[in-house]
């Protein structure tokens, strides 16, 4: 999602005053002048490394950031203990963040709470792209993203961490 995100242009869900990405943070995509890119604007996460992307492509932008962000995340949680900590997917909470609020409000011994669940049941869809269709394995830019993970090896092992196969 992060490549269809990159060139998404659509508002996002019920919140018709805001566009999705009206309001980017750092007008240094043109600078690295992307390959397949010619918005000023970086999208998503700006990670470690991200002057090394002069002249790349989107997806393997996208690949970083993913790689990036999710292995921060990895890495610390194996420096806690596991007891404290809940673990959700994200296909899950898209899927349906209602009853993964519920999970969450139950796993912390914490009752129902109607403003957290009426938020959770009119969140946006946000992960859907207009115009790009999903092929049949739910991935939008298919042929992109399983370059992108060929071209950064280490997404494999983390994906494996992540309970993911690639």
């Amino acid at each position: 999602m992060l490549i269809a995100g990159w060139h998404a242009v659509d508002r996002i869900g019920p919140f018709k005053s805001y566009k999705r990405y009206a309001h980017p943070a750092y007008p240094i995509a043109g600078e690295l002048r992307l390959k397949d890119y010619s918005v000023p604007w970086w999208k998503f996460v700006l990670p470690p490394g991200w002057r090394d992307f002069r002249g790349k492509a989107v997806p393997e932008v996208s690949a970083w950031q993913h790689y990036q962000c999710n292995h921060h995340v990895m890495s610390d949680l194996s420096k806690i203990d596991s007891a404290p900590v809940f673990e959700i997917r994200h296909e899950d909470f898209i899927q349906d963040p209602l009853d993964t609020v519920r999970q969450i409000f139950m796993w912390a011994g914490l009752g129902p709470d109607p403003v957290a669940e009426d938020f959770a049941g009119t969140l946006p869809k946000i992960n859907a792209t207009s115009g790009v269709p999903a092929s049949p394995d739910g991935l939008y830019y298919p042929s992109e993203v399983r370059a992108a993970i060929v071209d950064l090896p280490q997404l494999k092992d983390l994906a494996g961490r992540m309970g993911y196969a690639l």
